[in-house]
C-alpha cells in the first residue's frame, strides 16, 4: 500500500494482516491445485500390480473441499515455520559474522595494551598452542595521527592468522608484498585506507625504531573497531630486530578451535590479569538487549506454534477422512492385501 504521511497514527492493520492473508491466499490456491499432481501421479501406478497406491491416491485427489479444509491451517503454519527459520537463522548468523568481525578468532587474549612492557607469559602461549591454533601478535599504538588519535599497528603472524580466519566471515589474504619486502631494511605493512601517514611511518619499539613502508590498503581489519586508523605488519619482521638488542614478544593471542571455557582456564592459570574476549562474548552481548531477546525468542516460539498447527491440521484432515478410510481399507482387506498394503493406503 505504500507509506502516506497524512495517515493516522497508530497500528496499520492490514499491513499487520499481510502475512496470514498471503497465507491463505497460497492455501486456497494449494487447495486448488493439489489435486492436479495427485491425478497424475495415480495415473502412473494404475499399470502397477498394488491397488493401494492407486486407491489411495484417487481418493486423495476426489476428496471433498470441506475435508481438504485443514490444508489452508497446514499451509499457512508451514509458511510462518519456515518464515520464522530463515529470520531466526539470518539474525543468528548476523551475530556471528559481527562476533567474528569484532574479536577476529575464537578468542583474543591481550596482555595490558597500555604498558609497552607488558608481555604474555611464555608458559600461557606454549598451553594455548597445545590446545589448537594460534596466531602470536604484537599491539602498539604508534601515534602516527592527531594528538589523542587511537593509531594500532598489529604485528602478527600472518600464516598462523590466514589458517585461524580461513572459511569465517573475517577470512583475511595478506598481499605478496606483505611476506617479501619491495625495500631491504623497510618493515612492509598494509594499512587502513583513513590512515594519516603516507609512504613510510616508524614504529618506535622500546628499545629501537622501525621504519616502515607502506605496501597496500584495507578497509578494515578483524578484531579493530571500525572507522579507527590501523597498520598491519608481519610479527616475524619485528622478531628480526633482536639482533638490534630489542626482544619483540606477543602481548596478544589470536586462537582458533578452542573453547571459550578452555580459554579462560588457562588464561586464569597463567596470566591472571590478561583479558579475554571471545565470540561467545560478543554474542551474549548483542542478545542482552530486550528487543533483540524478545525477537529471538519470538521466532522460535513461532516455529514451535506453527509446528503444533501444522500436527493439528494434519489430525484434523485424517479424522474428516476416517469413514471414507476406513470403506478403502475394509475393501482392501476384502481382497486379501497384505498389511503393507493397508498401512500405504492409511499413508
Amino acid at each position: 500500500r505504500g507509506l502516506d504521511s497524512g495517515a493516522e497514527e497508530g497500528i496499520d492493520l492490514y499491513l499487520a494482516a499481510v502475512p496470514v492473508l498471503l497465507g491463505l491466499a497460497c492455501g486456497i490456491v494449494a487447495l486448488r491445485l493439489y489435486p492436479l499432481p495427485i491425478m497424475g501421479l495415480s495415473r502412473l501406478v494404475r499399470r502397477s500390480r498394488g491397488l493401494a497406491a492407486h486407491l489411495g491416491l484417487n481418493r486423495a485427489a476426489r476428496q471433498s473441499d470441506i475435508s481438504s479444509a485443514p490444508l489452508l491451517v497446514l499451509v499457512l503454519a508451514i509458511a510462518i515455520a519456515c518464515f520464522s527459520a530463515a529470520m531466526l537463522a539470518t539474525l543468528e548468523a548476523g551475530q556471528s559474522s559481527s562476533a567474528w568481525r569484532t574479536v577476529g578468532a575464537d578468542a583474543r587474549v591481550d596482555a595490558n595494551l597500555t604498558d609497552l612492557e607488558a608481555r604474555l607469559p611464555a608458559e600461557l602461549v606454549s598451553r594455548l598452542d597445545e590446545e589448537g591454533e594460534l596466531a602470536r601478535a604484537y599491539v602498539q599504538d604508534v601515534e602516527a595521527g592527531a594528538a589523542g588519535e587511537e593509531t594500532p599497528m598489529i604485528a602478527v603472524e600472518l600464516d598462523a592468522f590466514e589458517r585461524i580466519v580461513r572459511g569465517t566471515p573475517a577470512e583475511v589474504r595478506f598481499p605478496a608484498e606483505l611476506r617479501n619486502p619491495p625495500i631491504p631494511g623497510l618493515v612492509p605493512a598494509i594499512v587502513s585506507t583513513n590512515w594519516p601517514a603516507t609512504g613510510t611511518f616508524q614504529i618506535r619499539l622500546p628499545r629501537v625504531t622501525v621504519n616502515t613502508i607502506v605496501v597496500g590498503n584495507r578497509e578494515s581489519f578483524p578484531g579493530v573497531p571500525a572507522g579507527t586508523p590501523f597498520a598491519i605488519v608481519p610479527y616475524a619482521a619485528l622478531k628480526e630486530t633482536e639482533a638490534e638488542g630489542e626482544i619483540v614478544r606477543p602481548n596478544r593471542l589470536y586462537v582458533g578451535g578452542v573453547g571459550a571455557s578452555t580459554v579462560r582456564a588457562v588464561t586464569a592459570d597463567s596470566a591472571a590479569r590478561a583479558d579475554v574476549e571471545t565470540r561467545a562474548d560478543v554474542v551474549d552481548r548483542l542478545q542482552e538487549s530486550p528487543l533483540i531477546g524478545n525477537v529471538l525468542r519470538g521466532f522460535r516460539w513461532a516455529i514451535v506454534l506453527a509446528a503444533l498447527y501444522a500436527a493439528i491440521a494434519i489430525g484434523l484432515m485424517a479424522l474428516i477422512a476416517a469413514r471414507s478410510r476406513a470403506r478403502d481399507l475394509a475393501l482392501v482387506r476384502t481382497m486379501g492385501a497384505s498389511p503393507r498394503d493397508v498401512f500405504a493406503l492409511a499413508a
